[in-house]
């Protein structure tokens, strides 16, 4: 095996330059093993959102795990999330109902089982991290409860009003922080996947200050999150460029669906800025979507009007913009009493401050953005995916669920469901496959912040 080229690399003559172009390095950069520090774990974690960190937490002592993260460990997805999380928790709702709403948004493209599985776990899944010290929103002693689009029941759970993500974070990241046998790097850019004889078997990184490193593990969970930053127009934090899933391909492993980029109906637009999210909660309270004229224009095009699917909202709100050659649409929460708009949404409320904006009293500037991507590498409901070794989680997960639309909100759940069915740490490693003679030869490296039995220096 070579970790140098894995493809055609004379460019000598003209049939060699072109064979060169069909078949590209096997990895983005050179590297030399015996140069570079080699790190050892049992189980590594390429990302540190939601997915990323409830694998981590799945995985019991005496194995080791090592979660590398590219940016802070409280810059991703997850943190950002507003709405909530969905789940069946009110008597008056039914996990028939729930299917039937995800099936209905998928418009034909869900796979009906996977669906069953994950709305049947979502209330066992909000409990679990109530267990693991996240505060949710309450009324009258019990779980405050909204709608949102595609919905039919109340059902959804948020915090802080509208900072879901940032408080479901902070009480994993405290948790992940307090386990033993999870050690965090922060700032670790992962480079590629390394394999082996048609196996995972780790990661090539890049820590600032630190230089490249051999990262080996029995097993490898890929939780790296989307690629909303591939577009102008987006919702996505600067750390969504879509690198795992590359370095995936480049390895080997299946993606699928790459196709499903859900965008979300209603992005802050105001000319020159940087673009926020304006959560679909602000419509599942009641919200209206007007034209540049003052027209509700959704009453006619939908039976649901603010209430239906992303997909269905988006592509009105397009079209709006088209007819009317207004570069946005409007959000109008000035029918909603005040002191509820503050209570539900501090954080937009603050953000749209910024520029001059009352949301109780003006109308809020929109347009759709990118905001979920929904394909990603293929796995199975276990987790794995078609490169031994290495195992997926939900924004590596094909449409099963997602399909187009995206039945809001269920992006956190997905992931602390595709955390928890990432199969890699319950099961004992495969017979082990001995590493390639030259980088058997190993001394330690003592580091104040890495245990000895984990790193060595060829």
């Amino acid at each position: 095996m070579s970790l140098l080229f894995a493809g055609r690399n004379s460019i000598n003559s003209r049939s060699s330059q072109i064979a060169f172009m069909s078949f590209p390095l096997r990895y983005l950069v050179r590297f030399t093993p015996k140069q570079v520090t080699h790190v050892f774990t049992d189980v590594l974690v390429i990302g540190g959102g939601i997915a990323g960190l409830r694998a981590a937490l799945e995985v019991p002592p005496p194995m080791q795990v090592l979660v590398i993260t590219k940016d802070r460990i409280k810059e991703s997805n997850s943190a950002y999330a507003q709405g909530g999380i969905a789940g069946v928790l009110s008597p008056e709702d039914r996990f028939e109902n729930h299917i039937e709403d995800t099936l209905t948004a998928g418009a034909g493209l869900c796979d009906p089982a996977v669906v069953d599985l994950v709305v049947r776990e979502a209330p066992e899944r909000i409990n679990e991290l109530i267990s693991l010290g996240t505060h949710f929103d309450e009324e009258g002693g019990q779980l405050a409860l909204t709608r949102e689009g595609g919905h039919s029941h109340r059902r959804i759970v948020h915090a802080l009003g509208d900072a879901t993500g940032f408080e479901v974070m902070r009480a994993v990241i405290a948790r992940v922080q307090k386990t033993a046998n999870i050690m965090l790097w922060d700032r670790t850019f992962t480079i590629d996947l390394l394999t082996h004889e048609g196996r995972c078997v780790g990661a090539l990184a890049h820590r600032r200050g630190r230089g490249q490193f051999l990262i080996w593990a029995k097993q490898t969970v890929l939780a790296s999150g989307g690629c909303g930053m591939v577009y102008r127009e987006t919702t996505n934090p600067h750390v969504a460029t879509g690198d795992g899933m590359a370095a995936a391909y480049r390895a080997g492993a299946q993606l699928r669906d790459m196709e499903f980029m859900q965008f979300h109906p209603t992005v802050l637009y105001v000319a020159g800025s940087a673009r926020y999210l304006i959560s679909e909660a602000v419509r599942g309270e009641g919200a209206y979507l007007r034209d540049k004229s003052g027209k509700r224009f959704m009453l006619e095009e939908d039976p649901r009007a603010e209430l239906a699917p992303r997909d269905v909202v988006a592509q009105a709100i397009v079209r709006r913009m088209h007819q009317t050659q207004h570069p946005n649409v409007y959000l109008d929460l000035s029918h909603i009493p005040p002191a509820r708009v503050m209570q539900r949404f501090p954080g937009i409320y603050k953000v749209c401050q910024e520029f001059g904006l009352d949301i109780t009293t003006d109308p809020i500037p929109v347009r759709p953005g990118a905001h979920y991507m929904v394909g990603g590498v293929t796995v199975d409901a276990q987790g794995h995916t078609t490169l031994p070794g290495l195992w997926g989680r939900a924004r590596s997960r094909p449409a099963a669920y997602t399909a187009q639309t995206g039945l809001r909100p269920t992006a956190c759940w997905k992931g602390l469901f595709s955390g928890r069915c990432v199969d890699a740490a319950r099961r004992p490693p495969p017979p082990s496959r001995p590493i390639p003679f030259k980088f058997r030869q190993c001394r330690a490296d003592l580091s104040r912040t890495t245990p000895a039995s984990w790193i060595c220096r060829i």
